[in-house]
Formats: C-alpha cells, sequence, structure tokens
C-alpha cells in the first residue's frame, strides 16, 4: 500500500514479485521539488487506488513522470487479482486523476500505451493545467471523463493517437485553442446512447479568425459556465458550422470589446440549454429546459458594430461593421 508521500528526488517504483500490485489508499503521491524529480513506473505495474491521485510538479516546483504499458485502475477491479477481496464491481470515478500541474517537465511528462479506467471522481482522469505532457498510445476506459484541460503552451499537441471510450461523463474539456488536436488527433469512442455527448469548452478567447470543427459520432459543443470572447487587433470572426448544436449553462459569447474589434458567423446554428435533448441527452439527466438556463447571445462591444435584426437563434455577426442575427424557426430556452 502506498500511502501520501511527496518525491523530491527522482525515483523509479520497484518491480513487484508475481501477482502484487500497487495500491493507493485515499493517497495524494506529489513528485516535485527544486531539482525536478521524475517518478518512473515500471512497465507492466497494475496501480489500484480508492479515491487517490498523482500531482506532478506544481506552481513552483518541477516535476515528472514516465510510465510505459502501465495500469491505473481502481481497487475494485479484478485485473491481475481481487486486491481487496470483495465483490464491488468498479464504476467511473472510483479514484481521481493523474494532475499535470504547470511546472511539470514537459521532457520528463511522458505516459505512453498506459491504460486509465474507473477514475476521473470530480474531473478527468488526466488534468491538464498550463504544461506539456507527452501522452501517446492509450487507452481510457469507463472514466468520469478523459481529458480535462485548462491551459497547455502547446495546445495539447503532445497529447496523440489515443482512445478515449466514453464513460460516465463528457470525454473532453478542453478551451477551443486545444480542441483540434485533443478531438481530431486522438480517437472517441462514444457511449452508444446518445447520452453525455457533448464536448466541453471552457472559458476562450479566440484572438485570430477561426472556424470552429464539426464534432465527429455526433457530438455537440458544450459551454459550461464558460465566456468564450472573440476580439483581437486584426478584428477576428468566429465561424460554427451551419447545423451544429451549442449546448450551455450559464454561458456566453462576447464578440468584441471598448477597444478591439471580432466577429461571429453562424446559419443554421442551435444555442440552447444543456437541458434541451436536441440531438441526444446531452447532461444525461431529465430535468426540462427552461428560460435562462443557456448563453446570453453575443452582445457586439467594438465601435461600429450594430444588430440590424434579432431573434432567438442562430446570432450572425459579418465582417466588423454589422451584426445580423439568422430568423429562427422556433425558439429555445
Amino acid at each position: 500500500m502506498v500511502i501520501s508521500s511527496t518525491i523530491t528526488e527522482s525515483t523509479t517504483w520497484p518491480t513487484l514479485p508475481a501477482g502484487f500490485c500497487y495500491y493507493l489508499d485515499w493517497a495524494t503521491v506529489n513528485v516535485r521539488g527544486t531539482s525536478g524529480p521524475v517518478l518512473t513506473i515500471a512497465s507492466g505495474t497494475i496501480v489500484k487506488n480508492t479515491y487517490s491521485r498523482f500531482e506532478i510538479g506544481s506552481a513552483s516546483e518541477a516535476g515528472g513522470l514516465v510510465a510505459d504499458n502501465v495500469i491505473f485502475t481502481s481497487i475494485h477491479d479484478d485485473e491481475g487479482g481481487d486486491t481487496n477481496g470483495g465483490a464491488t464491481a468498479p464504476s467511473a470515478g472510483n479514484w481521481q486523476r493523474v494532475d499535470f500541474n504547470a511546472m511539470a517537465r514537459a521532457d520528463s511528462c511522458l505516459l505512453t500505451n498506459c491504460e486509465f479506467r474507473y477514475g476521473g471522481n470530480g474531473t478527468g482522469v488526466i488534468h491538464v493545467a498550463g504544461s506539456d505532457p507527452t501522452i501517446t498510445g492509450s487507452v481510457f476506459t469507463d472514466n468520469a471523463g478523459c481529458i480535462n484541460l485548462t491551459t497547455s503552451p502547446s495546445g495539447a499537441a503532445g497529447i496523440t493517437g489515443n482512445t478515449f471510450n466514453q464513460g460516465a461523463h463528457y470525454p473532453v474539456h478542453t478551451p477551443l485553442d486545444c480542441l483540434d488536436n485533443l478531438v481530431f488527433a486522438n480517437t472517441i469512442v462514444p457511449r452508444g446512447d446518445g447520452s453525455l455527448n457533448g464536448i466541453g469548452i471552457k472559458n476562450s478567447t479566440v484572438s485570430e479568425s477561426w472556424t470552429l470543427p464539426v464534432l465527429p459520432h455526433g457530438f455537440h459543443y458544450f459551454l459550461d459556465w464558460a465566456t468564450i470572447t472573440v476580439r483581437g487587433p486584426a478584428g477576428p470572426v468566429l465561424t460554427i458550422p451551419t447545423g451544429s448544436i451549442v449546448k450551455n449553462t450559464y454561458s456566453r459569447f462576447e464578440i468584441g470589446s471598448a477597444s478591439e474589434a471580432g466577429g461571429l458567423v453562424a446559419d443554421n446554428v442551435i444555442f440552447t440549454s444543456i437541458h434541451d435533448d436536441e440531438g441526444g441527452d446531452t447532461n444525461g439527466g431529465a430535468t426540462a429546459p427552461s428560460a435562462g438556463q443557456g448563453a446570453h447571445y453575443p452582445v457586439p462591444h467594438a465601435p461600429g458594430l450594430s444588430w440590424t435584426t434579432w431573434s432567438s437563434r442562430t446570432p450572425s455577426c459579418r465582417a466588423a461593421t454589422t451584426c445580423t442575427t439568422a430568423s429562427a424557426s422556433r425558439t429555445r430556452p
């Protein structure tokens, strides 16, 4: 059993005798220090957990984690043996996550060909907050979310070639600048029941013109208490593809500002509440949608912008001089 501890010098966990695995019981393993220590976990190791996590680096100290062909899973998973001697089935969120914090070492955060099962309690089983880990060839199964990314200097360029089997939550939460890499450089396998079919979008600023990609497998965009700001010296324009569904919880789009131009182009796009089952039961719940649950529609702030028409669907802000809205066939909360 591994208890809460802080690793301040590089170390390799020893290979255990046949039939044994590592077990973290409500433990936090911190890897950080002035020398930038690295924890290496040997190939073939099984790490089982109960509400535990790895914290790699911190806001001020560097750290790393290297693992190849390692299984990170729940204590209730009988892979390698019935470690807890019980009959309880494993489920999503049985353990927490691997946190790659701001000072996690890009050269020594390498997870290859690993498996992540039944984690993600409170967030995705991998949380990236300002660092650039390399995660490749790994399989995520039955987690409460696969990747939760706050910021990444490279746009998550190192997270590629993985398989995200959707579990009990949205597979990916990310700002827009990491969206392409996370969604299209990895394989997302949907649940198959049309439930929880959202790609979570966090607070983002669009400073260069960009078109949102069409999401795979019937997934929709989901803004959860998020603000999407479109503004910059070049007058960037965000384009949302025809047929997109953008679901929201208390979110908004901010187009332009008092001093910077910006634009939004959308045609035949549905902006609605997360409780609206249009296109699937994205929140996996029975709550009916109601007014005020969705987004605030784009508000033009830049000088010279004005609304020429208004409806409750498909706002369209064209160029940087005039904002218009397309007609709506029906309204949404």
